[in-house]
Formats: C-alpha cells, sequence, structure tokens
C-alpha cells in the first residue's frame, strides 16, 4: 500500500478499501475504491488506472468510452513505470530483474512496458490456455502465437522456469510466473534479435 499512499498524497486523492462487488476498483467522487483482496501489483495497477481517469478529467465510469480506457491504461502506465527511468534500467537488465526493482509492479505490467519499448510481441497464457497477445502500433506480427512459439511456452509450463529461444531472426523470452492463487501463467516476448 506503500506506493498507493505516496501517489495517492502526491495527487490528492482519497483511497478506500472494500469490497467491490465486480470491478477491481473504480473513481467515484474523487475517491478511488479498491477491492482489498487484489494481489498487491494488481491493486497498485488499477489503482494508477482509476487515478489516470481522475487526472485525466473522465466522466463517471458509465461514460467511459474505449478510448478513455486507452488514454487510462496509457498514463497508468507511465505513473507506474516512468518511461525515461524504464528505458534507462531496460537497457541493462531483463524482466526478472526489472520485477525486482519495480516490486510494485506486476510481471504482466512490466512485460507490456518492454513490449511498448523495444518493440516486441507480448503473448499470454493463462493455466496453459492462450489469452492475450500483442504488439505495438504499426508492427505486423502473426495474431495467433507460431509453433515455435508454442513450443516454448509449453517448455516454459512443463519445466516451470524461464527459457529462451531463436527462430528467424526472432529472440524468445519465456517467462514462468506463478504470483496469484490458482493460476500459472507464461509472459512471452518476441523480438527481433539484437
Amino acid at each position: 500500500m506503500r506506493f498507493i499512499r505516496e501517489l495517492a498524497a502526491k495527487y490528492g486523492v482519497e483511497v478506500s478499501l472494500k469490497p467491490t462487488g465486480g470491478p477491481d476498483g473504480y473513481l467515484i467522487n474523487g475517491t478511488i475504491v479498491l477491492d482489498p483482496e487484489l494481489y498487491p501489483p494488481r491493486m497498485n495497477w488499477v489503482f494508477c488506472h482509476e487515478l489516470a481517469h481522475h487526472l485525466l478529467k473522465h466522466p463517471d465510469s458509465k461514460k467511459i468510452t474505449p478510448e478513455m480506457e486507452r488514454e487510462a491504461d496509457s498514463m497508468a502506465a507511465e505513473l507506474m513505470l516512468p518511461a525515461a527511468k524504464f528505458r534507462q534500467v531496460m537497457a541493462l537488465y531483463d524482466i526478472p530483474e526489472l520485477k525486482a526493482l519495480y516490486t510494485h509492479a506486476s510481471w504482466e505490467a512490466i512485460a507490456r512496458r518492454w513490449a511498448e519499448m523495444r518493440p516486441a510481441v507480448l503473448t499470454i497464457y493463462d493455466n496453459e490456455q492462450f489469452t492475450n497477445r500483442q504488439g505495438p502500433k504499426g508492427l505486423n506480427f502473426p495474431s495467433r502465437p507460431t509453433p515455435q512459439e508454442i513450443e516454448l511456452v509449453r517448455d516454459c509450463f512443463q519445466n516451470r522456469k524461464h527459457l529462451t529461444g531463436q527462430v528467424e531472426g526472432l529472440a524468445l523470452r519465456s517467462y514462468y510466473v506463478e504470483d496469484t492463487p490458482g493460476r500459472r501463467r507464461v509472459i512471452l516476448l518476441t523480438e527481433m534479435q539484437d
């Protein structure tokens, strides 16, 4: 909660922890309400996202558009992992070392920021099921993982450890994560080799 308390004080917002009955958090009358059962890095992200809505002066959550959600996500990433500093340290470290530096951020938030700045394709598997794939605007990539990516992800789940691979000028990095009860996750980053 230290991360949240510091940002709340900096931007003059109130924080309330109470069961939300559905959403992970929301903004109402200048107060950010967060579900207290959230995994701490997830709670930090939700807080930053709702703080971004507040700072961007977006209307109540019932009137939020998809564009406003993208704006809030972008600002939340900046609040959580400021670009100038993150670029400096990502030149020196890989994702596990960045996670150790940015303990307030989730593996996913760090990988998304990495993918924005490199550029790289981010693919996520939860409990061995493909759940998400995205890349930066303007980057042409297949919408589904390639057989080589799928094989590395399977090995990562099977061995329960981070693995790397290469294929046709691409570097593949898969990260095995068990940070939420009941969820095993592999985060895969695919990018051009240096």
